[in-house]
């Protein structure tokens, strides 16, 4: 009874307060998509219900983006159809599946650690990023953490470049909700494998 009780205001307001909390088609009742669609069955034109939609579905692009640079390849399916269910016509979708093909076949290592052994800085983690910082120089990658904060990210790198004394690493830091490492091999280099 509720949900035919919420007026055009009501429901754009829901689906905004939806759309920030990240519940973007889940739970289906009370989910941005749900409250919009049901805005738009009101007033077809109504341009916040419309933009709210687009900002639905660039919000699964960008979390599809994020899983593919961390070599999350199913999570970044997930994303991209999960954005097709809400516009199956946006153009960014084709885009965003193309990039993903073309990771898919890059070669690249994706190593994904523990969250919690490396934010309490492990020794478990420094013996994974050591290994992880060998096969960079032996293999001469480019690397790319990823972790949630800057802190983080900046002790991975640093525990890394401390077990290739003399080498210099290079790479990039990327923040991200994953805690992990990417190694962008060379082209032609094949004989680098996790």
């Amino acid at each position: 009874r509720e949900r035919e009780a919420l007026s055009l205001p009501d429901l754009l307001y829901a689906g905004l307060q939806a759309l920030d909390a990240d519940r973007l088609l889940t739970p289906e009742e009370t989910s941005a998509y749900s409250y919009f669609a049901r805005a738009l069955r009101l007033d077809s034109d109504n341009e916040i219900a419309r933009e709210g939609m687009r900002a639905i579905v660039a919000r699964y692009l960008q979390l599809a983006r994020e899983a593919i640079g961390n070599g999350s390849f199913d999570a970044a399916e997930l994303m991209i159809d999960r954005a097709g269910v809400v516009d199956p016509a946006a153009a960014e979708i084709t885009l965003v599946r193309a990039e993903l093909a073309k990771e898919r076949e890059s070669g690249d290592l994706f190593f994904r650690l523990d969250g919690g052994e490396v934010s309490a800085q492990s020794d478990a983690a420094r013996r994974q990023l050591a290994d992880i910082a060998r096969q960079a120089r032996d293999c001469e990658a480019f690397f790319l953490i990823t972790a949630p904060t800057d802190a983080t990210a900046r002790w991975m790198f640093m525990a890394m470049r401390e077990s290739v004394e003399g080498y210099r690493l290079r790479g990039n830091i990327e923040l991200s909700s994953q805690t992990g490492v990417r190694l962008r091999l060379p082209e032609g280099e094949n004989g680098c494998s996790a």
